[in-house]
Protein backbone atom coordinates (compact mmCIF):
# COMPACT_ATOMS: atom_id res chain seq x y z
CA UNK A 1 0.00 0.00 0.00
CA UNK A 2 0.96 3.37 -0.99
CA UNK A 3 4.41 1.84 -3.33
CA UNK A 4 3.98 2.50 -7.44
CA UNK A 5 5.47 1.61 -10.15
CA UNK A 6 5.92 4.68 -12.38
CA UNK A 7 6.46 3.49 -15.93
CA UNK A 8 8.41 6.13 -18.06
CA UNK A 9 9.71 6.01 -21.92
CA UNK A 10 12.70 2.93 -22.71
CA UNK A 11 11.91 1.43 -19.28
CA UNK A 12 13.29 4.65 -17.01
CA UNK A 13 11.08 3.07 -14.68
CA UNK A 14 10.65 3.89 -10.60
CA UNK A 15 9.19 2.83 -7.64
CA UNK A 16 8.50 4.40 -4.51
CA UNK A 17 5.65 6.50 -3.21
CA UNK A 18 3.89 10.14 -4.87
CA UNK A 19 6.75 11.81 -2.77
CA UNK A 20 10.21 9.77 -2.97
CA UNK A 21 11.16 7.89 -6.20
CA UNK A 22 13.92 5.45 -6.63
CA UNK A 23 14.65 4.08 -9.72
CA UNK A 24 14.92 0.75 -10.98
CA UNK A 25 18.57 0.13 -11.65
CA UNK A 26 19.58 -1.50 -14.55
CA UNK A 27 16.75 -0.65 -16.71
CA UNK A 28 17.19 2.30 -18.42
CA UNK A 29 16.86 2.69 -21.79
CA UNK A 30 16.81 -1.00 -22.15
CA UNK A 31 16.61 -2.35 -25.82
CA UNK A 32 12.92 -3.43 -25.65
CA UNK A 33 10.02 -2.52 -23.96
CA UNK A 34 8.66 -5.41 -21.51
CA UNK A 35 6.21 -5.74 -18.93
CA UNK A 36 6.74 -5.32 -15.17
CA UNK A 37 5.21 -7.10 -12.45
CA UNK A 38 5.40 -7.64 -8.63
CA UNK A 39 5.66 -10.43 -6.43
CA UNK A 40 2.16 -11.26 -4.81
CA UNK A 41 3.18 -10.24 -1.39
CA UNK A 42 4.52 -6.97 -2.89
CA UNK A 43 7.59 -6.51 -2.06
CA UNK A 44 10.25 -6.98 -5.71
CA UNK A 45 9.24 -6.39 -9.22
CA UNK A 46 10.37 -8.36 -11.76
CA UNK A 47 10.83 -8.14 -15.85
CA UNK A 48 11.67 -10.96 -17.62
CA UNK A 49 15.50 -10.13 -17.28
CA UNK A 50 15.45 -8.87 -14.06
CA UNK A 51 14.13 -8.60 -10.28
CA UNK A 52 13.88 -5.79 -8.01
CA UNK A 53 13.73 -4.45 -4.46
CA UNK A 54 10.24 -2.81 -4.73
CA UNK A 55 10.85 -0.55 -1.91
CA UNK A 56 14.52 0.93 -3.48
CA UNK A 57 14.98 -0.09 -7.21
CA UNK A 58 17.79 -1.95 -6.32
CA UNK A 59 18.60 -5.13 -8.75
CA UNK A 60 18.42 -8.54 -6.79
CA UNK A 61 18.70 -10.73 -9.31
CA UNK A 62 19.95 -11.21 -13.30
CA UNK A 63 18.28 -13.63 -15.37
CA UNK A 64 20.25 -14.88 -17.69
CA UNK A 65 19.81 -18.24 -20.38
CA UNK A 66 22.62 -19.45 -22.58
CA UNK A 67 20.07 -21.01 -24.59
CA UNK A 68 17.90 -18.12 -25.10
CA UNK A 69 18.52 -16.32 -28.18
CA UNK A 70 16.23 -12.93 -27.30
CA UNK A 71 15.23 -11.67 -24.03
CA UNK A 72 11.94 -13.07 -23.30
CA UNK A 73 8.91 -11.05 -23.09
CA UNK A 74 6.24 -11.99 -20.47
CA UNK A 75 7.30 -12.82 -17.23
CA UNK A 76 4.75 -14.46 -14.21
CA UNK A 77 5.65 -14.99 -10.20
CA UNK A 78 4.81 -18.35 -8.64
CA UNK A 79 2.25 -17.71 -5.91
CA UNK A 80 5.37 -18.55 -3.38
CA UNK A 81 7.48 -15.93 -4.57
CA UNK A 82 10.20 -18.21 -4.92
CA UNK A 83 10.06 -18.52 -8.99
CA UNK A 84 9.40 -16.95 -12.25
CA UNK A 85 8.52 -17.93 -15.79
CA UNK A 86 9.22 -16.43 -18.79
CA UNK A 87 8.51 -17.21 -21.99
CA UNK A 88 9.49 -15.26 -25.42
CA UNK A 89 6.58 -14.57 -27.81
CA UNK A 90 9.03 -13.90 -30.95
CA UNK A 91 11.58 -16.93 -31.22
CA UNK A 92 9.46 -19.70 -29.91
CA UNK A 93 11.71 -21.05 -27.17
CA UNK A 94 10.18 -23.01 -24.76
CA UNK A 95 9.31 -21.18 -21.14
CA UNK A 96 12.18 -20.71 -18.38
CA UNK A 97 11.56 -21.24 -14.84
CA UNK A 98 13.96 -19.24 -12.82
CA UNK A 99 14.90 -19.18 -9.32
CA UNK A 100 13.24 -15.67 -8.49
CA UNK A 101 16.28 -14.93 -5.40
CA UNK A 102 19.14 -16.24 -6.92
CA UNK A 103 18.27 -15.83 -10.64
CA UNK A 104 19.61 -19.29 -11.67
CA UNK A 105 17.41 -21.50 -14.11
CA UNK A 106 15.68 -23.99 -12.08
CA UNK A 107 14.05 -26.02 -15.24
CA UNK A 108 12.78 -25.43 -19.45
CA UNK A 109 9.93 -26.40 -19.92
CA UNK A 110 9.43 -28.59 -23.23
CA UNK A 111 5.78 -29.81 -23.18
CA UNK A 112 4.56 -31.70 -26.32
CA UNK A 113 2.76 -29.50 -28.72
CA UNK A 114 2.80 -31.45 -31.66
CA UNK A 115 3.86 -30.64 -34.55
CA UNK A 116 3.30 -27.06 -34.45
CA UNK A 117 5.27 -24.52 -31.87
CA UNK A 118 2.92 -21.30 -31.20
CA UNK A 119 4.01 -18.59 -29.62
CA UNK A 120 3.35 -18.00 -26.33
CA UNK A 121 1.68 -14.55 -25.51
CA UNK A 122 -0.06 -15.73 -22.40
CA UNK A 123 1.63 -16.94 -18.47
CA UNK A 124 -0.05 -18.06 -15.61
CA UNK A 125 0.38 -19.76 -12.64
CA UNK A 126 -2.28 -21.95 -10.84
CA UNK A 127 -2.26 -20.91 -7.23
CA UNK A 128 -0.84 -24.12 -5.88
CA UNK A 129 2.08 -23.56 -7.79
CA UNK A 130 1.85 -27.15 -9.45
CA UNK A 131 0.75 -26.03 -13.31
CA UNK A 132 1.19 -23.48 -15.61
CA UNK A 133 -1.20 -22.15 -18.18
CA UNK A 134 0.11 -20.81 -21.57
CA UNK A 135 -1.54 -18.68 -23.67
CA UNK A 136 -0.80 -19.08 -27.88
CA UNK A 137 -1.16 -17.14 -30.59
CA UNK A 138 -3.17 -20.41 -32.16
CA UNK A 139 -5.89 -19.65 -29.38
CA UNK A 140 -5.60 -22.29 -27.31
CA UNK A 141 -4.35 -22.72 -24.10
CA UNK A 142 -2.11 -25.23 -22.79
CA UNK A 143 -1.73 -26.46 -19.45
CA UNK A 144 1.54 -27.46 -18.32
CA UNK A 145 3.05 -29.64 -14.97
CA UNK A 146 5.59 -27.56 -13.59
CA UNK A 147 7.87 -30.36 -11.78
CA UNK A 148 8.13 -32.16 -14.97
CA UNK A 149 7.07 -29.71 -18.09
CA UNK A 150 4.23 -32.67 -19.27
CA UNK A 151 1.18 -31.14 -21.13
CA UNK A 152 -1.91 -32.37 -19.13
CA UNK A 153 -4.39 -30.44 -21.25
CA UNK A 154 -5.61 -28.37 -23.86
CA UNK A 155 -8.16 -25.72 -24.26
CA UNK A 156 -9.30 -24.91 -27.79
CA UNK A 157 -11.54 -22.20 -27.33
CA UNK A 158 -10.43 -18.72 -28.77
CA UNK A 159 -10.40 -18.31 -32.70
CA UNK A 160 -7.45 -15.55 -32.09
CA UNK A 161 -4.21 -15.33 -30.53
CA UNK A 162 -4.22 -15.64 -26.73
CA UNK A 163 -3.15 -12.29 -24.95
CA UNK A 164 -4.91 -12.62 -21.24
CA UNK A 165 -4.77 -15.25 -18.81
CA UNK A 166 -5.51 -15.80 -15.21
CA UNK A 167 -6.03 -18.45 -12.42
CA UNK A 168 -8.60 -17.56 -9.83
CA UNK A 169 -6.63 -17.44 -6.38
CA UNK A 170 -9.32 -19.01 -4.20
CA UNK A 171 -11.12 -21.70 -6.74
CA UNK A 172 -11.34 -23.80 -9.90
CA UNK A 173 -11.59 -20.80 -12.14
CA UNK A 174 -8.91 -20.12 -15.37
CA UNK A 175 -10.03 -17.46 -17.58
CA UNK A 176 -8.62 -16.61 -21.30
CA UNK A 177 -9.20 -13.88 -23.48
CA UNK A 178 -8.39 -12.84 -27.19
CA UNK A 179 -9.98 -10.42 -29.76
CA UNK A 180 -13.65 -9.71 -28.59
CA UNK A 181 -13.15 -13.18 -26.40
CA UNK A 182 -13.42 -14.20 -22.87
CA UNK A 183 -13.78 -17.52 -21.85
CA UNK A 184 -13.68 -19.46 -18.07
CA UNK A 185 -13.11 -22.85 -17.55
CA UNK A 186 -12.96 -25.33 -14.85
CA UNK A 187 -8.90 -26.13 -15.17
CA UNK A 188 -9.49 -29.55 -13.88
CA UNK A 189 -11.71 -31.06 -16.06
CA UNK A 190 -11.52 -28.36 -18.97
CA UNK A 191 -15.05 -27.79 -19.41
CA UNK A 192 -16.26 -24.25 -20.40
CA UNK A 193 -17.81 -22.72 -17.79
CA UNK A 194 -18.62 -19.05 -19.05
CA UNK A 195 -18.05 -17.51 -22.72
CA UNK A 196 -18.50 -13.96 -22.61
CA UNK A 197 -18.87 -11.98 -25.85
CA UNK A 198 -16.94 -8.64 -25.81
CA UNK A 199 -18.02 -6.12 -27.98
CA UNK A 200 -15.89 -5.63 -31.68
CA UNK A 201 -15.36 -2.09 -30.97
CA UNK A 202 -13.25 -3.27 -28.28
CA UNK A 203 -10.98 -5.32 -29.74
CA UNK A 204 -8.53 -7.07 -27.67
CA UNK A 205 -9.30 -8.20 -24.37
CA UNK A 206 -5.30 -7.86 -23.02
CA UNK A 207 -4.80 -8.44 -19.29
CA UNK A 208 -7.07 -10.30 -16.70
CA UNK A 209 -7.10 -10.39 -13.13
CA UNK A 210 -8.74 -11.95 -10.26
CA UNK A 211 -9.54 -10.47 -6.75
CA UNK A 212 -8.03 -12.39 -4.12
CA UNK A 213 -10.94 -13.32 -2.78
CA UNK A 214 -11.98 -14.67 -6.50
CA UNK A 215 -15.48 -13.17 -6.35
CA UNK A 216 -14.69 -10.61 -9.12
CA UNK A 217 -12.86 -10.75 -12.64
CA UNK A 218 -11.84 -7.73 -14.43
CA UNK A 219 -10.77 -7.54 -17.71
CA UNK A 220 -8.46 -4.89 -19.61
CA UNK A 221 -9.83 -4.09 -23.26
CA UNK A 222 -8.37 -1.88 -25.77
CA UNK A 223 -9.96 0.97 -27.00
CA UNK A 224 -12.79 0.47 -24.32
CA UNK A 225 -11.00 0.75 -21.05
CA UNK A 226 -11.95 -1.94 -18.12
CA UNK A 227 -14.56 -4.14 -17.22
CA UNK A 228 -15.46 -6.22 -14.18
CA UNK A 229 -17.57 -9.26 -13.61
CA UNK A 230 -18.97 -11.33 -10.69
CA UNK A 231 -17.76 -14.70 -10.95
CA UNK A 232 -20.81 -16.04 -9.29
CA UNK A 233 -23.52 -15.16 -11.83
CA UNK A 234 -21.48 -13.36 -13.88
CA UNK A 235 -23.14 -9.69 -14.46
CA UNK A 236 -21.56 -7.10 -15.47
CA UNK A 237 -20.94 -4.99 -12.30
CA UNK A 238 -18.24 -2.10 -13.40
CA UNK A 239 -17.53 -0.56 -16.55
CA UNK A 240 -14.39 1.83 -16.69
Amino acid sequence: PGTYLFAGTRNNHQVGTTEARHTLVGAENYQYPSPVTWSWDGTRLADPTRVWDAHTGELLAQLNHPGQQHPPDGVAWSPDGGRLVSADSLDMQPPVIWDARSGEVLSTLKAETGALKPLLLGLAWSPDGTQLALGGEDGRVRLVRVGDGSLLKTLPGHMDPVQGIAFSPSGPLLASSSMGSLKVWDPGNGDLIKDISIPTQGGWVNSLRFSPDGTLLAASIANVGMEVWKTGDWELVAGI
